[in-house]
């Protein structure tokens, strides 16, 4: 149940990222107070506690990890937490090279020392606004296909590359993907094996398929191969005889 409005959904929203940017350790707790603190707004931390947790900047960062300020993707966890025997378990998130014994939680003597402003006045929302606004943009499970067959990134500048093409390349959920950024041709491709295709003008990373089956490409690595475009075509080819997922730029 969403008990939180749009606005301060944003709001929390804005604290998550700033978090997740940080690589800092973090609670919903820790969330609510932030974002009380810093909007200067009155929020109750059991009022919105689940809705933290719903954060999809949050849960994406869990799944498919987050980029860093240097393009690469940290993975998050959800590990269960207690501060001292007896005072109960509740949810810390985490980059997972974090050591869990330097987590210093918020102290419930901390928050109380900032104070919760006057209730603002109810104002009516306005119908002439509608409400999606409010809501950040989601990534979408089709990896931003559109009509015309061409995939666009989604609000993270971040490519996803659909099951099939993968699967076709004989790239199948949990196995290493080699990428290869191609300069040259401004492309980049796919393969289970990239031993025949490193060049001067050549980048190649790896990347291991996600548990959907997907892979999720970084602004960095579509960057690497010079793919400077709003649409992609995403492909299978054979190249250098290997099955490989051909990813270009729309004309």
């Amino acid at each position: 149940m969403c008990n939180a409005n749009p606005q301060q959904m944003v709001m929390m929203e804005k604290t998550v990222r700033g978090f997740l940017d940080e690589g800092r350790a973090f609670s919903a707790f820790e969330v609510t107070i932030e974002t009380r603190t810093r909007e200067g707004i009155r929020l109750r931390h059991k009022d919105v506690q689940g809705d933290c947790h719903e954060i999809s900047c949050l849960r994406d960062a869990v799944e498919f990890g987050w980029d860093d300020s240097s393009g690469g993707s940290v993975t998050w966890c959800k590990s269960q937490y207690m501060k001292s025997p007896g005072t109960g378990w509740y949810f810390v998130y985490h980059p997972n090279t974090f050591d869990m014994s330097n987590y210093n939680p918020l102290q419930t003597t901390q928050a109380a020392g900032a104070s919760l402003p006057p209730s603002p006045p109810v104002v009516a929302p306005d119908p002439s606004v509608p409400a999606s606004i409010f809501i950040s943009p989601q990534p979408t499970d089709s990896g931003g296909k559109n009509d015309d067959g061409s995939f666009s990134t989604d609000y993270r500048q971040r490519l996803l590359v659909p099951t099939s093409f993968l699967r076709e390349a004989g790239l199948k959920p949990g196995d290493e993907c080699h990428v290869v950024c191609d300069k040259t041709n401004n492309i980049v491709m796919l393969v289970a094996d990239g031993t025949s295709f490193s060049g001067q003008d050549v980048r190649i990373t790896t990347q291991r398929v996600e548990r959907h089956g997907d892979i999720r490409l970084s602004s960095t690595t579509i960057k690497a191969a010079d793919l400077d475009a709003d649409k992609f075509v995403i492909e299978n080819a054979q190249e250098s005889q290997t099955a490989v997922v051909k990813i270009a730029k729309k004309d």
